[in-house]
C-alpha cells in the first residue's frame, strides 16, 4: 500500500508573493537499518510519516506468532520501544501526523467484521488512546489517512475501498470527533488501483488517486477535496491494467502521478499554467512497488521503487529527473517490496521497505540527510528583456530552489556566505550571477533578466473548406514551453502579427498536440486568409503559420479527390443502399446521379431515397494492401427528409467501375469510361457462373474476373444477400446494385475487379432459358434388399458420374440428349450395367440397379508351436483390415471379405506374429488359412535399461569424482563387476549422457594403460531357460576418448565374468568399432549367445583402455538386452 508523505512549510497566502524553498542537498543514503524490533519474526506493510520536530513515525503489522499493529518513532538517531496498538488479524496499516502533531493510525480490522480500526496519539506518539472502529460498511480494504488544511490544523481525512460495491468512502476527523461516513460514489475497479492519497503542499487540499474504467479501458485518475466537496474526476492516463499508483503535489502546484504497468514504473507530471506533460516510462526492467513524495520548501519530488532485488530512488529537480540512487545501502540482493518514502521539513528523506533476505519479511529504512536550515534571504524579480515579470521561473543557489510568483517575484532562503545564483525557465536563456555576498540573518535584493527562446510555429496548418464552413487543422510545436495557439484571419491578406486581423480562436494545448477548429457562417466563394501563432506561458509569440481557404459546397465527386483525413460536409445527398447492419456502411449519391461514395456508419434505419446530411473524415478503404474506394469515416449522418426510390444508372458490363479518377480514386481492372465506384447502377446479361453468394453476369463484354483468389471467370461479379436465387447459368437477368470496391487476394491483381453489391433479391430480374438437357436418376440396392450408399453411377460416354446417397438414390443432372450405357459399381459387389438408356430434353429417365455381393470367407485355426489352439488371437487382412478373434479352440472365421488377394496376419501378445501372403478370396467361397505362432522372445537381462536404480559398490571415487555405483540388483541374479587386480576403474549413474530414459551406466579408467591395455566390465549372469538355448545379446555404447572404446562379450555358464576368456574364444566385439570416428555418439551392436548345460550365459559390457587413454575419460553403456 502506498500513500504520499508530504510535510508543508508554508500557507497558500505565502505562495502568492513567493515561497521560501529549501532544496535538498545531493546527500548519500545512509546504510540501511532494521525498522522493526529484532525479536519480531515476520513483519509486513510498514508505513512512515515525517515528524515536524525531526525523524519519522512508523506503523507496521507484526504477523508471528500472532498479528499486531505496532507503532515506533525514530528521532535523533534512536528508534523508540515498540508499542502494540491492537492484537488480532490486522493487515494493511496506514498513518499520518496532523498539522497539530496528533498521530493517527488506521488498519483493516478483520477480527471485528472487516471494518477500519483507528487509534490516535495526542502527545506525538508517546502513547495512544484506546483504539476504535470507525466504519460500518463491512468488507473495507486499504484504509488511507492524510492531513487536511493549514499547517497547524488538527483535521485529517480517512478514505478506503469497499470491496462489495467497489466504491471509495471517506470521513473527516476535526481533532475532536469524526464526521459522517460518506460514499464518494466513485468506482475504483479493483484492489490494485486504490492506493494513492496525499495532502497538497500548495494549499492543504487532499488528492485521491484510483483506477477506473473509461470507455472500457482501465485508467489512472484522481479527484481533489477542496474542503467542501470532491471535485470532478481528472483522467491522467489510460494504460489498461496497472497497479500500485501514488500521487504527490509540491508547493508550486505541480502534480506528479506514478503507477506500475507491465512491471515497469511510469509517471506523468502536471505543470500549472502549462498542463499535463507526456506519459513517461521511468524504469526499463522488472521493477515496481513504488511511492512518491514532494519535498517541502522545494519544487522537488522523490520516487522510490524496487529493481534488481534492491530499493532505488530518483529525484525530480529543476524540471529534470536526476540519476538513479541506491537506497538499500549495505543490504544483500533479496526479494524486496513495498517501498515507502517521506520528506521532513528540512528536506531530509526517509525510505522504508520490506526485505526477505532472512527468509521472513523484515522492515528496513534508510536516510538521506537534508541540507539543514537557512539563516538568510535573497529576493527580487525575474523579468524578460522587455521588463515583463516571468512567473514560474526557478531561482536556485546550489541545492536551494524556489519559483517565482506573480510579477516574477521570488524569495529564497539560503545559508549565509558568498554564493552563486541562477534563474532559469523552460523556453528561456537563463542568467547566472556569481559572488553574491549574503550576510547572516540578512536580506539581499537580486534581480534577473532572462530572454525567451524562439518558439516554432504550428505545423501542418491546413484549411478544409466546405459549404459555408472552413475547418482549420494544425499540430502544436514540440517545444516543452509551448502554451497555446492563437489563430487570426482576414479577407484581404494574411494577418501579419498576433494583433492583426480578427481573432478566430485562442486554444491552450500540449506540445505536439493536434487541433481542429470549425470556422462557420462564411460566404461561399470568398477567400479567407489565416495566420496561426504559437505562444508560451508568458505570451511570447512564434512566427506565423499561414493557410487560405475558400468555402465551397461539396459533392461526392469533389470529396473523393480530397486527401485522407480531411473533414467534409455533404448536404442533401440521397441514400442509395443501407448495408449498416451487415457491412457497417451506407452508400449515398449526388442528386444528379453523377457520383456516389461509401459512408462508414452503424446507424440503422435508413432506406433508399432518404435525404441525408453527412459530416466525417474522407479516407481510402484498403483491401489486400491496395486502395479500393474512397470512404467517409467517423461519420455523423442526419436524415433531412424522405424521397422516392433512387433510379440506377444503366450501363454495359464493360463500364462497371470505370477507370481511375485521378490519383485518389481507383477504378477497376481494364476499366473504361467515367469512374462509378460507389454509384447505383443497372446491367443486364447472361449468368456465366454461379457459386455460393455470387453470380457472374456478362453481356458479351467478356469482363475479366476471378472467383475466390485464383479461378478465372468472365463477367461482372454480383454479391447477393445470402445463398443465390433460383436463377442458373445461362439465364438472362438484370442486376441493380452498388458498384463496390473489391480487390482479390491475388498477386496479379492490384486494383478492383468489377463487382455489384445488390441490396436485396428485388434487385435481380430476368427470365430463365429453356432447358437443353435431361436427367438420369434412380436407386442402387443390394440383392436381397437394402440400399447401397457410396456406389458410383456413371455413363460410359459423356463423362457423367455421381455417387449414391445414404438411401441409395442418385441423380445425373444436365445430361445431353442421347443414348447411354449406365453402370453402377462398388467394392464388394459385382458391377451392373444397363444399355440403351435414352435421355430427352427436359425429362428424367429412371434407371435402378440391384448389385450382387462379391464376397468370400477366410477361416482357419491359430495354434501354438508344439500344439494347442490359441484363443484370443487376432487375425487381420491387408488391405481392408477385415478381422476376427479366435475362439477357445483357436478357430476363427472372417465373413464378407470382398473377392481379391490379401495378406493375412495372426497375432497375440506373448507370441511372434505370423503372416500369410497371396491369400486369394473368391466370391461365395471359403478360403482356409491356418497359423502356428512361436512364443515371442523374452527379455532375460535384469535392469538392462538402467532405469531400475543403482547401488553403491563400496569402491572409492578414484579419478571420476563420482560415488561408485552399479545398476540394481546385485548378486547372482543381477549386476556385478570384474575385480581383477590392476584394472583400476569405477562406475556410476549417469543422468546427463544416456541413450534412453533418464540413466546410463558410466565407466572411468583411472590410469593410462600400458600395452596391450586394460579391460573393465560390468557383468550379469542370464538364464536363457534351457541347456544350449540361444539368445540375442544387444548393447549400446558411447565413448569420449578414441583410445578407450566400448566393448561387449560373453561366456557360457553363470559367474563367468572373464573378458579375456571371451576374447580368446571369439565371443568378444567392439561396440564402438572406429575408436576416434565414433566418439560422442551412441552405437548399437548385437551378438548371439548360447547357454551351457545349466541354461546360463554371463554377459559383459564395458571398455578397453589402450595406451594414451586420458585418465578419468568416461564412456557409457545403456539398454543392455538378451532376448529369447
Amino acid at each position: 500500500m502506498v500513500v504520499s508523505r508530504l510535510f508543508s512549510c508554508g500557507l497558500v497566502a505565502t505562495l502568492l508573493i513567493g515561497v521560501t524553498m529549501c532544496g535538498p542537498a545531493f546527500g548519500a543514503w545512509t546504510a540501511a537499518q532494521l525498522l522493526n524490533d529484532p525479536s519480531e519474526i515476520a513483519v509486513k506493510s510498514a508505513e512512515i510519516w515525517p515528524a515536524k520536530d525531526g525523524g519519522f513515525h512508523a506503523v507496521y503489522s507484526n504477523t508471528k506468532p500472532g498479528w499486531q499493529i505496532v507503532y515506533r518513532r525514530y528521532k535523533d538517531g534512536v528508534l523508540s520501544p515498540r508499542q502494540v496498538i491492537r492484537n488480532g488479524f490486522v493487515p494493511n496499516p496506514n498513518l499520518c501526523a496532523a498539522g497539530n502533531g496528533d498521530v493517527h493510525l488506521v488498519w483493516e480490522d478483520w477480527d471485528d467484521g472487516l471494518e477500519v480500526g483507528w487509534a490516535v496519539s495526542k502527545n506525538g506518539g508517546l502513547s495512544f488512546l484506546p483504539w476504535q472502529e470507525i466504519t460500518n460498511t463491512g468488507n473495507t480494504k486499504f484504509p488511507l489517512i492524510v492531513p487536511f488544511g493549514a499547517d497547524d490544523s488538527p483535521t485529517v481525512i480517512m478514505s478506503y475501498w469497499q470491496a462489495d460495491n467497489k466504491n471509495l468512502y471517506w470521513r473527516v476527523y476535526d481533532g475532536t470527533s469524526w464526521g459522517p461516513l460518506t460514499n464518494m460514489n466513485q468506482n475504483a475497479d479493483n484492489q490494485y488501483e486504490v492506493f494513492g492519497m496525499c495532502r497538497s503542499l500548495q494549499d492543504g487540499t487532499v488528492y485521491r488517486s484510483y483506477g477506473t474504467k473509461i470507455g472500457g479501458v482501465l485508467s489512472v485518475c484522481f479527484r481533489r477535496f477542496n474542503g467542501s466537496y470532491w471535485e470532478p474526476q481528472v483522467v491522467v492516463a489510460s494504460p489498461g491494467f496497472f497497479c500500485r499508483h501514488d500521487i504527490a503535489v509540491n508547493p508550486t502546484g505541480h502534480i506528479l502521478v506514478m503507477w506500475e504497468q507491465d512491471e515497469r514504473v511510469w509517471t506523468r507530471m502536471y505543470t500549472p499554467g502549462v498542463g499535463w506533460g507526456p506519459i513517461e516510462q521511468r524504469t526499463f526492467e522488472s521493477s515496481g512497488f513504488g511511492a512518491i513524495t514532494a519535498i517541502p520548501g522545494t519544487t522537488d519530488f522523490y520516487l522510490v521503487y524496487r529493481r534488481a532485488d534492491q530499493i532505488w530512488g530518483r529525484r525530480w529537480q529543476g524540471g529534470v529527473w536526476q540519476p538513479e540512487e541506491r537506497i538499500s545501502v549495505g543490504r544483500p540482493n533479496a526479494f524486496v517490496v513495498d517501498a515507502d518514502i517521506c520528506a521532513g521539513p528540512d528536506g531530509t528523506l526517509y525510505a522504508s521497505w520490506e526485505d526477505w533476505s532472512s527468509g521472513e519479511p523484515q522492515q528496513y529504512f534508510s536516510i538521506n540527510p537534508g541540507p539543514g536550515m537557512t539563516d538568510a534571504t535573497v529576493q527580487g524579480y525575474v523579468r524578460d528583456q522587455y521588463g515583463q515579470g516571468i512567473v514560474n521561473a526557478s531561482v536556485a543557489s546550489g541545492p536551494f530552489v524556489t519559483v517565482t510568483g506573480v510579477g516574477g517575484w521570488y524569495s529564497l532562503g539560503v545559508p549565509s556566505g558568498t554564493r552563486t545564483f541562477t534563474a532559469t525557465k523552460a523556453g528561456y536563456n537563463g542568467q547566472t550571477i556569481e559572488n553574491v555576498v549574503v550576510p547572516p540573518n540578512g536580506t539581499v535584493n537580486l534581480n534577473f533578466t532572462i530572454t525567451p527562446l524562439p518558439l516554432s510555429p504550428p505545423s501542418g496548418f491546413v484549411a478544409m473548406p466546405s459549404d459555408g464552413v472552413i475547418r482549420l487543422s494544425w499540430t502544436n510545436p514540440s517545444e516543452s514551453w509551448f502554451y497555446g495557439t492563437m489563430v487570426r484571419y482576414k479577407t484581404t491578406g494574411y494577418p501579419t502579427s498576433p494583433s492583426d486581423g480578427i481573432l478566430l480562436c485562442n486554444i491552450q494545448g500540449v506540445p505536439g498536440g493536434t487541433h481542429v477548429f470549425k470556422h462557420t457562417g462564411l460566404t461561399n466563394g470568398q477567400r479567407y486568409y489565416y495566420a496561426a501563432f504559437a505562444y508560451d506561458a508568458d505570451n511570447h509569440y512564434s512566427a506565423a503559420a499561414q493557410t487560405v481557404g475558400i468555402p465551397t459546397p461539396n459533392d461526392c465527386a469533389s470529396v473523393k479527390q480530397l486527401p485522407n483525413g480531411w473533414i467534409v460536409d455533404l448536404y442533401s445527398r440521397v441514400v442509395i443502399a443501407d448495408f449498416a447492419y451487415t457491412d457497417g456502411c451506407i452508400y449515398i449519391m449526388d442528386p444528379d446521379r453523377s457520383s456516389g461514395i461509401r459512408v462508414a456508419t452503424t446507424q440503422l434505419g435508413f432506406v433508399p431515397g432518404d435525404i441525408v446530411n453527412v459530416t466525417g473524415k474522407v479516407n481510402t478503404r484498403v483491401l489486400n494492401g491496395y486502395p479500393a474506394e474512397r470512404v467517409i469515416e467517423e461519420a455523423t449522418v442526419t436524415k433531412v427528409s424522405s424521397g422516392p426510390a433512387p433510379l440506377p444508372v444503366a450501363m454495359s458490363c464493360r463500364s462497371v467501375g470505370g477507370g481511375p479518377a485521378g490519383p485518389m480514386v481507383p477504378g477497376v481492372k481494364n476499366g473504361v469510361g467515367l469512374n462509378n465506384i460507389g454509384l447505383l447502377v443497372r446491367i443486364a446479361g447472361k449468368i456465366t457462373y454461379k457459386a455460393g453468394d455470387y453470380l457472374y453476369v456478362d453481356d458479351g463484354s467478356n469482363v475479366e474476373n476471378l472467383y475466390g483468389t485464383s479461378t478465372p471467370k468472365t463477367g461482372v461479379m454480383v454479391k447477393c444477400p445470402g445463398w443465390t436465387s433460383d436463377y442458373n447459368v445461362g439465364d438472362i437477368i438484370g442486376v441493380t446494385g452498388i458498384v463496390e470496391g473489391s480487390i482479390p487476394n491475388n498477386p496479379a491483381w492490384n486494383t478492383n475487379r468489377a463487382l455489384i453489391h445488390i441490396r436485396g433479391w428485388g434487385d435481380l430480374t430476368g427470365f430463365r432459358v429453356a432447358p437443353t438437357t435431361g436427367t438420369i436418376s434412380g436407386t442402387v440396392t443390394a440383392q436381397g434388399g437394402g440400399p447401397i450408399s457410396g456406389a458410383t453411377v456413371s455413363t460410359t460416354t459423356g463423362g457423367y458420374s455421381t455417387t449414391t446417397n445414404s438411401d441409395g438414390s442418385y441423380t445425373l443432372s444436365k445430361v445431353a440428349p442421347g443414348t447411354y450405357t449406365v453402370t453402377a459399381s462398388k467394392t464388394g459387389y459385382l458391377s451392373a450395367s444397363q444399355p440403351n438408356v435414352s435421355v430427352q430434353v427436359g425429362q428424367t429417365t429412371t434407371v435402378n440397379f440391384v448389385l450382387t455381393p462379391n464376397m468370400g470367407t477366410i477361416s482357419g485355426t491359430v495354434t501354438a508351436q508344439g500344439g494347442g489352439g490359441i484363443s484370443g488371437a487376432t487375425v487381420t487382412t491387408s488391405p481392408g483390415n477385415y478381422s476376427a478373434t479366435t475362439g477357445s479352440g483357436g478357430s476363427y472365421s472372417i465373413p464378407n471379405v470382398p473377392a481379391g488377394t490379401y495378406s493375412v496376419t495372426a497375432s497375440k501378445s506373448g507370441y511372434s506374429p505370423d503372416t500369410k501372403t497371396g491369400v486369394v478370396v473368391n466370391a461365395n467361397q471359403t478360403t482356409t488359412v491356418n497359423f502356428t505362432l512361436n512364443p515371442a522372445p523374452v527379455e532375460r537381462v535384469v535392469n538392462g535399461d538402467m532405469e531400475g536404480g543403482f547401488y553403491n559398490t563400496g569402491w572409492g571415487t578414484d579419478c571420476s569424482g563420482h560415488t561408485s555405483q552399479l545398476p540394481n540388483p546385485s548378486g547372482n541374479s543381477g549386476w556385478g563387476w570384474n575385480n581383477v587386480p590392476g584394472v583400476p576403474f569405477n562406475t556410476w549413474d549417469s543422468t546427463g549422457i544416456k541413450h534412453g530414459g533418464g540413466h546410463a551406466l558410466a565407466f572411468s579408467f583411472c590410469q593410462t594403460a600400458a600395452s596391450p591395455g586394460k579391460i573393465g566390465i560390468a557383468c550379469q549372469s542370464v538364464n536363457l531357460g534351457a541347456p544350449g538355448a540361444t539368445g540375442t545379446f544387444t548393447a549400446w555404447g558411447y565413448h569420449t576418448d578414441g583410445n578407450c572404446p566400448t566393448i561387449m562379450c560373453w561366456n557360457p555358464g553363470p559367474g563367468q565374468a572373464d573378458p579375456m576368456v571371451a576374447y580368446n574364444n571369439g565371443r568378444y566385439q567392439w561396440i564402438t568399432t572406429d575408436n576416434w570416428g565414433q566418439r560422442n555418439m551412441w552405437v548399437s551392436r548385437s551378438m548371439t549367445v548360447t547357454a551351457d548345460s545349466s541354461g546360463y550365459v554371463t554377459i559383459m559390457v564395458g571398455g578397453a583402455a589402450h595406451p594414451g587413454t586420458a585418465t578419468g575419460a568416461p564412456l557409457y553403456i545403456d539398454d543392455v538386452s538378451v532376448m529369447r
